[in-house]
C-alpha cells in the first residue's frame, strides 16, 4: 500500500501531532508500506519540524506562498503524479485542492476533519467541500462517532467514519519518584505544592483566561502552595502571560511553552483543568487521564473522551467557585464512557488500515 498524507504545514497543533503519530506508527508496524507526508507550506522550525529533520519519517515541504490556491493544487499533482499512491490521506481545511488536483487520476482520498464538523464546515469552502465530500472518491473520517454522526447530516452524506486520536499510555506514567522531584526542581516548584495543569494552543476556544481565573480564586482562597503549569503556545499567549502579571500570579504560573516531554510534565501535576469552549475530542484530556489526574473539563468536551472515573465536568455558563469546588473533588465524578485502550496509538493506526484497505475494495457504500 503506497499512502501520502497531505497537511498545510507542521505547527504545533494537535492535527500535526496525530499525522506524525500516524507517520511513526504506521512505520513500525507496517514497515512493507510505503507513507510519505506532504507539507504544501516551508519549514518553519516548529518542533514537529525539527522532529522531521531527525529522519524518523518522510516528509517533503512543497514551500506554496500561503493564500496561493494554484500553487497547492499544482504541488500536489505533480506530487501525486511523481508518487502514485493508493489512499491520498488530507488534514485540515485542504481537501478542495486534493480533490481537483487529483481530477482523473486513479486514487482515493481520505479525509480527516480534526475538529467539530460545524467549525470546520465555516466559511464559502463548505459549499465545495460538500461537493467534495460526497464524491464516490472520499471517505471523511470524523474524531469520535459523535462528530461522524454529525458530519453525515452537515454534508448530506452516510458515510463519514471516525477514529479516536491514539497514545502510547504507558508513557504516562512510567517515571519515578525522585524523577517527578527532578522535573519539579527544574521548574521551580516544590514538592510539597498542589500542581494543577493544562495543555493547549493559545487560542481563545481553550478559554486560558478561564484557567487563569479559576487558579487565582484557587490560589488566593484555598491553597496558596498552588501552581499552575500551562504548556503550549499560540496566538493568545502574550495576552495571558500580560494577564498573570496584572493578577500578580507570576512566581506561581509556569508557562512553559510547547514541549517534547508532555507525559514527564503531566506526571508532575496533581489536577488538570480542560475547560474548552468547543473540542472535537480533547486529546491533551485524555493524556491527563492516562497520566492518572483528577480531571476538571467543561461541558464541551465529548463523553466519549472520558476513560477514567477522575473527571468532573462543569458548564461554561457556571460561576468560578464551582470549577473551584470541582478543583477541590467537592462535585460529583463522570461516569466514563469508554477505556484508555481505544485510544492506544497501536489500535488506532491499526483501524486505520483497516479503513483504508476498506476504501480500497469499495467496501463502504457511497450514498447521498
Amino acid at each position: 500500500m503506497r499512502i501520502l498524507h497531505i497537511i498545510p504545514n507542521f505547527a504545533s497543533g494537535g492535527a500535526e501531532r496525530v499525522l506524525l503519530n500516524y507517520l511513526l506508527d504506521w512505520k513500525v508496524k507496517y514497515s512493507d508500506d510505503d507513507v510519505v507526508g506532504l507539507a504544501l507550506y516551508c519549514n518553519k522550525g516548529s518542533i514537529y519540524d525539527e522532529e522531521i529533520s531527525e529522519g524518523h519519517v518522510r516528509v517533503e515541504y512543497a514551500n506554496c506562498r500561503p493564500g496561493k490556491y494554484i500553487e497547492y493544487i499544482q504541488a500536489i499533482r505533480s506530487k501525486v503524479k511523481s508518487y502514485q499512491p493508493d489512499i491520498i490521506h488530507s488534514h485540515m481545511r485542504i481537501l478542495p485542492y486534493v480533490y481537483f488536483a487529483t481530477i482523473g487520476m486513479n486514487v482515493k482520498i481520505v479525509h480527516t476533519i480534526h475538529t467539530e464538523p460545524e467549525a470546520h464546515a465555516a466559511g464559502k469552502q463548505f459549499y465545495l467541500e460538500r461537493i467534495c465530500m460526497q464524491s464516490k472518491r472520499v471517505l471523511p473520517i470524523c474524531l469520535t462517532m459523535e462528530l461522524a454522526r454529525r458530519a453525515n447530516q452537515l454534508y448530506r452524506i452516510t458515510k463519514c467514519e471516525y477514529l479516536y486520536n491514539g497514545i502510547f499510555v504507558d508513557q504516562y506514567r512510567d517515571l519515578s519518584i525522585d524523577q517527578k522531584v527532578q522535573v519539579r526542581r527544574e521548574l521551580q516548584i516544590p514538592t510539597d505544592a498542589m500542581v494543577i495543569g493544562h495543555v493547549g494552543r493559545f487560542v481563545p476556544l481553550k478559554n486560558h483566561e478561564l484557567i487563569i481565573d479559576v487558579f487565582e480564586e484557587y490560589h488566593k482562597n484555598i491553597n496558596s502552595k498552588s501552581f499552575l503549569i500551562l504548556i503550549g503556545e499560540g496566538p493568545e499567549f502574550k495576552k495571558i502571560q500580560g494577564l498573570v502579571i496584572e493578577k500578580e500570579l507570576s512566581d506561581y504560573v509556569k508557562m512553559v511553552g510547547t514541549r517534547r516531554d508532555v507525559p514527564h510534565l503531566l506526571q508532575v501535576m496533581d489536577k488538570y483543568i480542560f475547560p474548552s469552549s468547543t473540542e472535537g475530542l480533547g486529546l491533551s484530556f485524555v493524556e491527563a487521564q492516562a497520566a492518572g489526574l483528577d480531571c476538571v473539563i467543561s461541558d464541551a468536551i465529548p463523553a466519549e473522551a472520558v476513560v477514567t472515573k477522575k473527571v468532573t465536568r462543569v458548564s461554561l455558563h457556571d460561576k468560578i467557585d464551582v470549577w473551584v469546588n470541582a478543583l477541590e473533588g467537592k462535585l460529583e465524578n463522570e461516569s466514563p464512557s469508554g477505556s484508555l485502550h481505544s485510544f492506544d496509538r497501536y489500535s488506532v493506526v491499526d483501524k486505520l488500515r483497516r479503513i483504508y484497505e476498506n476504501v480500497l475494495s469499495q467496501q463502504y457504500k457511497y450514498e447521498h
